[in-house]
């Protein structure tokens, strides 16, 4: 996500009205929340944040991640006056879960002057320095039944999965109600529960439930297009391999019920991160006990 946001220090009635203006609307906010039904506060966004405090002839940024995710973060100005930065900017850093950070103290060069700024920030959820661990062997993260194949993946022609982010991703057609398995022990740190929607509409994208598990190398599992209320785990807690997360659905940008199950990293693309799928190779008892997944690859074992 991108934020624009901007500091005048000549105009001091502009940041106490901006002040204001931002304690009403939180106030608001809160009351919209009491007022909404208790399924509506089941998706929350996930809770990053980046406040001014005002110091001694200066502004400080501070980053407030109180996720249970590392979440990396880029600043930049887009416009100075008169301004000198602790840490010079353009930056790029990574907020640890559960902590508040100081990115950066502004102020003016010289404070005879006036002086002023602009600044852009984007964040994205993960570590974009995280290296994975090698080939790790993941568990298939649904128990098959026999004939149960990769619908869409690696190895095949891609309808959905032509883009950075799940270009090594699978789709495993399983019917509404299957439960989703753990593929890999990890933390759970983003959720979405609250959609009955799907189809082949463009206005459906974005309305998949899923679980986010990240595990402990910096990679991340997604489990996407589950059920309705399918999604029996919360952001926190940590699961183990085989664990049920939820239930299968048909939610999201689909065709037909299946599961999209893909690992990914965040990484830096000129000015921004962004998720990126990677490749990963599936475990099963039958020879071999290692395969990377393709289209047609039965999941039988």
């Amino acid at each position: 996500m991108s934020v624009v946001a901007c500091f005048d220090g000549a105009r001091p009635w502009l940041q106490r009205w901006v002040s204001a203006a931002r304690s009403a609307l939180a106030a608001l906010a809160v009351l919209i929340c009491l007022c909404c039904p208790q399924t509506a506060l089941a998706d929350i966004p996930y809770p990053f944040f980046v406040r001014e405090v005002d110091v001694i002839d200066g502004k400080r940024l501070v980053a407030e991640n109180e996720g249970f995710a590392p979440v990396s973060i880029m600043v930049r100005l887009t416009e100075s006056t008169n301004v000198t930065a602790s840490r010079p900017l353009p930056v790029a850093v990574v907020i640890r879960p559960r902590s508040t950070e100081v990115i950066t103290t502004l102020a003016a060069a010289s404070p005879q002057a006036p002086w002023g700024f602009r600044y852009i920030y984007h964040h994205f959820v993960g570590d974009f320095k995280a290296q994975p661990a090698g080939e790790w062997p993941y568990r298939i993260p649904v128990d098959p039944v026999q004939g149960t194949r990769i619908s869409q993946g690696p190895g095949g022609p891609l309808t959905s999965h032509d883009n950075g982010f799940s270009r090594y991703a699978v789709d495993i057609p399983v019917p509404i109600g299957t439960p989703v398995l753990a593929a890999r022990t990890g933390t759970v740190i983003d959720t979405r529960l609250g959609s009955n929607q799907g189809g082949l509409e463009s206005t459906y994208v974005g309305e998949a439930n899923y679980v986010r598990v990240l595990h402990d190398d910096g990679t991340q599992a997604l489990y996407w297009h589950l059920k309705q209320n399918g999604v029996l785990v919360r952001p926190g807690a940590r699961v183990v391999e085989g664990q049920t997360l939820g239930l299968s659905g048909n939610t999201g940008y689909s065709s037909a019920p299946h599961l999209h199950f893909a690992v990914q990293v965040t990484r830096a693309t000129r000015d921004h991160f962004e998720a990126v799928s990677v490749p990963f190779v599936f475990k099963r008892s039958a020879v071999p006990g290692v395969v990377a997944p393709k289209v047609g690859l039965e999941l039988w074992r």
